[in-house]
C-alpha cells in the first residue's frame, strides 16, 4: 500500500493554556504548564482521559509529541482519534468513569497505543503499538518493534484520509492500512494513559477543512 499524503493545511492548534478546551474523565491529575500538558495516573493507576472539547473534522493529519517520565510503569501513551459515543454525542457530556472497557462498548472512536515494558509483577510485555477500533475494540494493526522511551521525547503523526490511515512515531512507519468501514464523520481527539506520568505538547490538526 502506498504512503498516505498528509494534510498540510493548519486547522487548530491545542496550546495547553485553556482548562476550559479539555474534560478529565477518570480519577488522574492534569497540570497545564508552558503550553505543557502533564496527565499523572501513577498514582491513581485506574487509566483516565483528558477529551479535547473542539470538534475535528472527518480527515485530519494530527501531530504531536509525548515524553513518558518518571516513574516508570506503564510508559502508556494512547490518543482517542475521531470519538464520539455510539449515541453520536460528544464523549466528554458522558461519564465514563475513565474506565477503557466502558469506552469499548460506548463510544464509536479509533484507539492508537504506545506502551513500552509493564514493570509489574507476572508481566511479560516488552512494550508495543497498537492501533484499534471501537465499539468492540478490534484489532487492526500491531507493531512490536516501536515502543515507549522512557524519559525521551517522542513525535506523533497520524493520518486519516476517509479510509486510509496512518501512523509515524519517531519519524518511522508504526501502521498503514484501510479500514473497509471507517468512520465518516467529525469527532473529537481524547489524550488517554495509563499507568503513567507523561506529557503532552506542539498538538496540531491539519485538514482540508477550515477551523
Amino acid at each position: 500500500m502506498e504512503r498516505i499524503e498528509v494534510y498540510k493545511n493548519l486547522y487548530t492548534k491545542v496550546d495547553f493554556k485553556e482548562d476550559s478546551l479539555l474534560s478529565l474523565d477518570g480519577g488522574a491529575q492534569y497540570t497545564l504548564s508552558d503550553n505543557t500538558l502533564i496527565f499523572d495516573d501513577s498514582i491513581h493507576q485506574k487509566g483516565a482521559t483528558i477529551w479535547i472539547k473542539k470538534k475535528m473534522p472527518k480527515n485530519y493529519t494530527v501531530c504531536y509529541k509525548a515524553k513518558a517520565i518518571d516513574p516508570e510503569l506503564a510508559g502508556n501513551l494512547n490518543l482517542f482519534l475521531s470519538a464520539k459515543t455510539i449515541d453520536g454525542l460528544p464523549p466528554d457530556q458522558v461519564d465514563l468513569g475513565g474506565l477503557y472497557g466502558n469506552y469499548h462498548q460506548q463510544c464509536e472512536m479509533y484507539i492508537l497505543t504506545l506502551t513500552g515494558a509493564f514493570e509489574f509483577e507476572n508481566s511479560s510485555n516488552a512494550g508495543y503499538t497498537r492501533f484499534r477500533k471501537d465499539p468492540g475494540f478490534h484489532l487492526i494493526s500491531e507493531n512490536q518493534e516501536i515502543i515507549t522511551r522512557h524519559n525521551q521525547e517522542q513525535t506523533f503523526e497520524i493520518t486519516k484520509r476517509d479510509g486510509k490511515i496512518q501512523v509515524f512515531i519517531d519519524s518511522q512507519l508504526a501502521h498503514l492500512f484501510i479500514d473497509e468501514n471507517p468512520i465518516e464523520r467529525e469527532g473529537f481527539f481524547g489524550i488517554r494513559t495509563y499507568k503513567t506520568k507523561a506529557f503532552f505538547y506542539d498538538f496540531e490538526v491539519y485538514s482540508d477543512s477550515e477551523s
